[in-house]
This record gives C-alpha cells, structure tokens and sequence, in this order.
C-alpha cells in the first residue's frame, strides 16, 4: 500500500478534499486575527485589567497543547476522520460560544474549547496532508494549507477591524459568529469528501479499505499521466499498536523535533506576540 502511494505523481484524490484539510490553516489565523483585534474590545466589554485580557489568548494556546496531544491520541486510535470531525465540531461550539458570552469565566472557558478544536486541527490536518500524498509533493501541498491561512490573515483582520470599528462591543460578537457559521459549513464539506486515510486504515488492519482508497487514486493517476510508475520498495508496513511519547527523544526523531519546536516556538511568540496580543 505504502510503495502504490509514493509512486504517485501528485495530488489524487478531488480537489474539494484537499481544500477540506487545507481550510485548517484558514480557520487558524482568521481565528488569530479575529482574537487580536477582538482583544481590546473584549477588555472594555468586561472590564478587565491587562492582566485579564493577556490570560484569553493564554488560555486558547493551552487548548491548543490539550487538543493537540488528546485528540491527536484519539485520531491514531479510532481514525482520522471522526477525530477531524471533532475538531471543527469544537471550534465551531467553541466560536459560537465566545460570540454569547456573558461574563470573563465563560469567556476564557469558551476560548479554551476554541483551542482544543484549533489545536487538534493543526496537528490532525498536517498529519492527513502527510499521508495522502507522495513524499516528492508533500511539501507543495502543506504549503497550500498555508497559502489558505495567509488568505485568512488578511480576512480575520479587515472583518474584525472594520466590526470593531462600527460598534466595539457588538462587533468581536459578530466576527466570532462568522466563525462559528464557516465552522458549520466546513462539517458539511468534510462529512462529504474526507474519509481515513489509506496509510491510517493500513496500520489498523484495514486492507480492503485502504485498497479502496488507492485504486481510485491510481485511477485518478492513470488518467492524468497515461501510466502508472513501478511501485518503490518502501518499508515493511506494520499493524498499529502504540506509539509511546519516549519515541520522540530518541536519536531517530530528537533533531527534527528540535526543529519543530524551533520552528514554532518563534513562529507562535511572533503570532500572539505582534500579530495578536499586539493589537
């Protein structure tokens, strides 16, 4: 199964499934923008002090590690489809929840539910893009996922602004239920068009399933190129079990995860430091 995916030559299932994943990306920085230029509105709604205000972003990034590590756990377990379904289920919930606020409590428990959605998003999406696409395109895809997120960068922060600037008070209310609105929509589009992905159905035994899916990408394949390349030789595949966290630091894996945390260390002090915060 393995060798039948890396032999593809690009991206083979429908365009509507990638932009599904890729809308990841989308949600978390209109998210981001919306939250930056939400804050100081929020503040003055429920008359916080700095301190306060500092702690509804915090609060959404220790979602993020929650969402991330939970149900990242939960999508090796029971598949990545009903674990995505999850996340934008929680961002959605959590959006729509921001929107109708009533008090500081329920806003910094609401913004943690956001996160947990967000956070699980990410690593989810990243992972899907991984496995549903050869390693020779991989990283042209993942990039589109984030050409999505530069589009809403400039949309999170043009709709909040201009929100914010008609009535402070209402308008971060509105941008949050604009969310949760598009939030709704993307469950449609992915109930759709996302399924496990075959490397996923592989390591749970599922073969029949995941030769479904290959068949028709290499349909897909044979239609666009005429032809299909000679199966590489890959690894053997083995039948999930666990994946304890320890593996992580080991010498296989510690220095890309070092350039990962790298990567977003800096990545995240820039975006809720300036981008976010810094509104």
């Amino acid at each position: 199964i393995y060798g039948r995916l890396e032999r593809l030559t690009g991206w083979r299932l429908s365009n509507a499934v990638l932009i599904a994943i890729a809308l990841t990306w989308f949600f978390t920085f209109v998210e981001l923008m919306v939250q930056g230029f939400s804050l100081p509105a929020m503040i003055s709604t429920f008359h916080l002090t700095p301190l306060q205000g500092s702690l509804i972003p915090s609060i959404n990034l220790f979602g993020y590690i929650a969402g991330a590590i939970l149900i990242g756990l939960y999508s090796d377990y029971r598949g990545r489809r009903p674990a995505f379904m999850l996340t934008v289920a929680l961002l959605a919930l959590g959006t729509a929840l921001t929107a109708i606020a009533t008090n500081y409590y329920e806003l910094l428990a609401f913004r943690f539910i956001d996160g947990v959605g967000i956070g699980a998003e990410i690593s989810i999406a990243t992972v899907m893009i991984a496995e549903l696409s050869p390693k020779n395109s991989r990283g042209k895809f993942q990039q589109f996922t984030y050409f999505l997120g530069g589009i809403g960068l400039a949309i999170g922060a043009q709709m909040t602004a201009m929100l914010v600037s008609w009535n402070a008070d209402l308008g971060w209310r509105i941008a949050y239920a604009t969310m949760a609105v598009t939030a709704v929509v993307a469950i449609f589009l992915r109930r759709s068009y996302v399924h496990d992905t075959p490397r996923w159905l592989v390591t749970h035994g599922r073969y029949e399933e995941a030769l479904k899916e290959i068949e028709k990408m290499e349909a897909k394949e044979l239609k666009l190129k005429g032809k299909l390349q000679p199966v590489p030789e890959v690894p053997d595949e083995e039948l999930f079990e666990k994946f304890p966290y320890k593996e992580l630091f080991s010498s296989k894996y510690v220095k890309w995860l070092l350039l990962a945390l790298i990567f977003w260390i800096f990545g995240y002090w820039i975006n809720y430091a300036w981008l976010d915060i810094g509104q």
